[in-house]
C-alpha cells in the first residue's frame, strides 16, 4: 500500500480494551554536506539539492550569497 506524501506518519497501538491509540512518529530531516568547488554558486547548489537559497543561507548562518572554494555547506531537506 502506497501512503501519500502528505499523509502524517503514525504508529497505531491497540490497547487491551480494544481502543486504538495513534502516536505520531517524528520524521528526521535528511542532512547532507556539500563542499564548494570551482564554479559553484549558491543558486546552483540550491537547485541541485532542491532547497531554497534562503534555507541554505539560514542553515549555514550566511549573510551574503557568496560561497568560498572549499567551504562545506550543510543541506537540510525536511
Amino acid at each position: 500500500m502506497k501512503v501519500p506524501a502528505t499523509a502524517p506518519i503514525t504508529n497505531q497501538v491497540t490497547a487491551s480494551v480494544g481502543k486504538k491509540e495513534t502516536k505520531p512518529v517524528k520524521k528526521t530531516a535528511d542532512i547532507r554536506k556539500h563542499k564548494v568547488v570551482q564554479g559553484d554558486t549558491l543558486s546552483g547548489i540550491s537547485s541541485q539539492y532542491g532547497v531554497s537559497i534562503a534555507d541554505l543561507k539560514q542553515h549555514n548562518k550566511m549573510t551574503s550569497d557568496e560561497v568560498r572554494l572549499g567551504q562545506v555547506l550543510t543541506i537540510s531537506s525536511s
